[in-house]
């Protein structure tokens, strides 16, 4: 069972989604069409979130992604130095 609780919110938001069958507090049910939609994207390659796998990608396109991931990672170390000096 999932550790995460959801809110009033969260359900309503969640249950507005043509793929959900319903929600509780912690768990959510899926359409049974949506999960056969979900394997057969998996099994294409694709993964959970329905971003294309990396496998097959050229050696231009793979450096081109972890220097992207890189910007972003410092952006974000950077970010929490600022948040963590305005916090003292």
């Amino acid at each position: 069972m999932s550790k995460i609780l959801f809110n009033e919110h969260q359900r309503r938001l969640l249950e507005a989604n043509p793929n959900v069958n319903s929600v509780s507090d912690r768990s959510i049910q899926y359409k049974p069409e949506f999960k056969v939609l979900a394997v057969k994207e998996n099994q294409s390659g694709k993964g959970s979130p329905g971003r294309p796998s990396t496998e097959g990608l050229s050696p231009e396109k793979k450096l081109e992604k972890a220097e992207a991931r890189i910007k972003y990672l410092e952006a974000e170390v950077e970010l929490l130095k600022k948040l963590e000096e305005l916090e003292r």
